[in-house]
């Protein structure tokens, strides 16, 4: 669950990961290993035709971007099977966006006391000064038990520098205490999610300058995933040429290409703000299309009668220190 950002290149998940079962030949410990992809259809270099005409449509508009330098910590996990998630950041400016009990982005705004309470409880752990990776080792002729595990992700930004931890979780161990060491590190990070994951149950309501409400984002990372050539879906789906796609038509030609493992004619990105969010919303619904902006990723799948294929279109809000190109900002996996 990363996500690279331009400069610092800060990590951050987004794509969808399946964390695979330990295997027992495996002589020291399990980072979390992505189960076998889903075979992808195969590419095709040819554009399909006829090209439907360019609309007009205005350029979207791209706020100013904030240092990303702002960033105090940045807490994201991944579990047996995960996906995107909100996760937890905290920013210099009070600035907090975690999640609530639905999966859904909230925002609040923490008081500076508060801000350099988090600071000190970080540095004071000992575990967040430099990266590092701390995973359980399995014992010299123990036999595991395959399971799921956890994967923990902290960053945060020290003297301009970015230092990036991972971590299992102790908890994946407990049932087998004779096979595998566990750490004290991963002990100490573990309570920091604990803590983090809930930022009002952890520092109290007086911590708070503000309640907490939707995080309403500046800015969306729009993902188009094509698959020409496979064979037209059920008819089903909307075709994806009957949107009036406020950034630009045709769909296979906006944004700029990003060099992904998708498989199809291959993957187009760009950063849109938040009118264009919305536009792009209210062209869908009248096209028959479905999306829901208040979840941390939504993905709305079209039929493309034009390319015989589908074209998958995904919307992820980006959080204010996210900077850099759309193809910085995909996601990836550490």
């Amino acid at each position: 669950m990363a996500r690279r950002f331009g400069g610092l290149r800060l990590a951050l998940p987004a794509a969808l990961i399946l964390v695979g079962t330990l295997a027992a030949c495996t002589p020291t410990i399990p980072s979390p290993t992505p189960a076998p992809a889903t075979p992808s259809p195969t590419a095709s270099p040819r554009l399909p035709t006829p090209v439907p005409t360019v609309f007009s449509s205005p350029e979207p508009t791209q706020p100013v971007e904030p240092d990303p330098a702002e960033l105090v910590v940045r807490l994201t996990s991944c579990g047996h099977t995960c996906g995107p998630e909100p996760g937890t950041t905290v920013l210099a400016d009070g600035r907090v966006i975690w999640s609530d009990p639905l999966g859904r982005p909230i925002a609040a705004t923490l008081t500076p006391e508060a801000v350099q309470r988090i600071r000190d409880e970080l540095d004071a752990s000992g575990v967040l000064e430099t990266s590092a990776d701390y995973q359980a080792k399995l014992r010299p002729g123990a036999t595991p038990v395959g399971h799921g595990a956890t994967l923990h992700r902290f960053e945060r930004v020290l003297d301009g520098r970015l230092v990036v931890v991972t971590s299992g979780d102790p908890g994946d161990y407990a049932d087998q205490p004779r096979a595998w060491i566990v750490p004290p590190e991963m002990t100490t990070v573990a309570r920091l999610v604990e803590k983090l994951r809930d930022p009002l149950a952890w520092l109290g309501q007086d911590a708070f300058s503000e309640p907490a409400s939707p995080y309403e984002p500046e800015r969306y990372l729009v993902v188009v995933d094509l698959y020409p050539d496979v064979g037209a879906g059920s008819g089903e789906d909307p075709d994806v040429d009957e949107v009036r796609w406020p950034f630009g038509e045709p769909i296979e030609a906006v944004g700029e290409a990003a060099h992904t493992d998708g498989g199809g004619l291959g993957t187009r990105c760009l950063v849109v703000d938040a009118a264009v969010a919305r536009a792009t919303v209210a062209a869908e619904r009248d096209a028959g299309g479905k999306r829901d902006l208040r979840g941390w990723l939504s993905a709305v799948e079209y039929d493309w009668r034009r390319g015989d294929g589908f074209v998958d279109v995904s919307m992820t809000p980006l959080l204010p220190h996210e900077t850099g190109s759309c193809v910085d900002l995909m996601p990836t996996f550490p």
